[in-house]
């Protein structure tokens, strides 16, 4: 992370309002501490059992920044958040964490939309469940990761390898 910090290339993220639960205090926690340094990070960019160690990475990062009262690689002095709000960012973001289904279990696995949604998602995260999302929000989701594919220098799939995998996941989001 810091190296894409120092590169300017910062992972993708989200809107506030495009949280789950955006007016819990999770979400308030979230926004105010993971922004000073990044952007903001959906819950569902890891899976429950990932986020606690990548929280713990992160708060370790921001305590050592808080105690610096100096400029530190540019940055303006960080706060750190207390044990108790630490609790509370890591249980908001395991609740509303990525549920990933293994790729064994996936419907239809062998069709094309199946082997492209493999081949892309799999890239930078575990699965998603089909189910993650309605049938309504797959377009735009898949829309957003085809983004955030080309920002992370993954290879972007191509138009037509995301209508693929958007009518493979609005077939199976409601089933």
């Amino acid at each position: 992370m810091m190296q894409d910090m120092m590169s300017g290339r910062l992972p993708p993220g989200i809107e506030p309002e495009d949280l789950p639960a955006p007016e819990s205090k999770g979400a308030e926690l979230v926004v105010l501490y993971c922004t000073q340094c990044h952007n903001l990070p959906s819950p569902s960019m890891h899976t429950s059992e990932e986020w606690p160690e990548v929280a713990q990475r992160m708060f370790k990062r921001l305590s050592w920044m808080s105690g610096r009262r100096k400029k530190w690689m540019g940055m303006m002095w960080m706060k750190a958040p207390s044990p108790n709000e630490q609790k509370n960012i890591v249980a908001y973001l395991k609740t509303h964490s990525l549920k990933p289904i293994m790729s064994d279990t996936i419907p239809s696995p062998e069709s094309p939309g199946a082997i492209s949604f493999k081949n892309a998602c799999s890239q930078c995260h575990a699965l998603p469940d089909p189910k993650l999302h309605t049938a309504e929000e797959w377009p735009a989701v898949v829309e957003r990761m085809q983004v955030n594919m080309k920002i992370m220098d993954k290879p972007v799939i191509t138009d037509h390898e995301k209508e693929k995998i958007i009518t493979y996941l609005v077939k199976y989001a409601n089933q």
